[in-house]
């Protein structure tokens, strides 16, 4: 679901070499620095555990020490490949400040600190288009590397099965489309709600009349509608006026595509993170609409490696949870979430 690092291009080439089936669809912290422009807010957040971590973890016998020697593994060939000259790199950015310094969003939520405020700023209005090509030079590198992998406003099939998964609109950061619209406009000639939305559905509805019985929606940020709360599935946190910072474009696609028929079982995406700002409460990542049958999972837990727990603490924390009163609604969601992963889920 994106956000691997702030234009971490060394890292997605390692991930596009996995010889693995995958569908990735790239967050705005893989467009970092193209879309923040020549004088960035503020320095890219670090994450808990990064992605270079995540993959080591994955290759090591103890996940426990996965986040030892975090620096030493985000050297500057995990940054630039041999296939991206580091110079162009450099040059393209040569007034955008240094060129890497995080590993992605963290913190609280990964929602901008406030989407309208910084349109009014004029954060990003007009730096993606004022900016030359070579600018992009990271971003098309990473889509280069990815090709087919890349979901977004695309789809691919999960082997052996009819299940296709169509890819939303990539490098979303929610809010407002103003601050984008360039960004959007130089690399895919759209930049308004309606066309986002008009190209996942287009691709939706191919892939049904090509036979896929069911279609797994994967974004970078999630759908609007679904709460405006701090601790909803796309709810702000990070500033009093709580509000929803899901992608209208996404639930739009959504609406359509269940309109026409088309089988929506799954719509995962990323973005806001679990921890909510304070780091005290939590975000609810899953929620399941009675009346079509889809789930809507949140990804974005940070630290992204984690200990297994042990059957004991599964079984412990499902029993405090049973006990707890006003709990009966995340139990219907787990009990829908688990019975879409034994296939049992359809829409009705």
């Amino acid at each position: 679901v994106g956000d691997f690092g702030n234009e971490v291009v060394g890292l997605v080439a390692k991930i596009a070499a996995l010889e693995l089936p995958k569908a990735v669809i790239l967050g705005n912290h893989d467009a970092w620095y193209t879309m923040t422009g020549p004088k960035p807010r503020k320095r890219p957040p670090t994450q808990m555990m990064s992605a270079v971590e995540m993959l080591s973890a994955l290759n090591s016998p103890s996940v426990g020490t996965a986040a030892a020697g975090s620096e030493a593994a985000q050297s500057a060939g995990d940054r630039v490949p041999a296939t991206v000259s580091v110079a162009a790199s450099v040059a393209a950015r040569a007034n955008m400040g240094s060129v890497d310094v995080g590993d992605g969003a963290a913190g609280s939520s990964d929602g901008e600190p406030d989407s309208e405020a910084a349109d009014a700023q004029g954060r990003s209005e007009g730096v993606a288009c004022a900016l030359p090509p070579s600018a992009f030079v990271g971003v098309n590198a990473q889509l280069e590397m990815l090709g087919s992998a890349h979901v977004g406003f695309s789809s691919t099939w999960v082997p052996g099965s009819d299940v296709a998964v169509v890819g939303g609109r990539p490098f979303s950061k929610g809010g407002s489309l103003s601050a984008v619209a360039p960004f959007y406009q130089h690399l895919y000639g759209m930049e308004s709600a309606d066309e986002f939305s008009g190209r996942v559905v287009d691709e939706g509805k191919r892939v049904a009349l090509e036979g896929a019985d069911s279609v797994v929606l994967l974004a970078h940020n999630g759908p609007s509608g679904l709460g405006a709360e701090p601790y909803n599935i796309c709810g702000v946190d990070w500033r009093p006026k709580a509000g929803d910072h899901g992608d209208p474009d996404l639930s739009i696609a959504v609406a359509e595509l269940q309109a026409a028929n088309v089988h929506v079982p799954l719509v995962t995406f990323g973005h806001m993170h679990h921890m909510l700002k304070g780091g005290v409460s939590r975000r609810r990542m899953v929620e399941f609409d009675d009346k079509t049958g889809t789930l809507y999972l949140n990804a974005a837990t940070v630290p992204r490696v984690r200990r297994r727990p042990t059957p004991k603490q599964v079984n412990g924390r499902a029993a405090r949870r049973a006990a707890k009163p006003g709990k009966a609604g995340n139990a219907r969601t787990l009990a829908a979430a688990a019975a879409l992963a034994r296939g049992q889920v359809s829409a009705t």
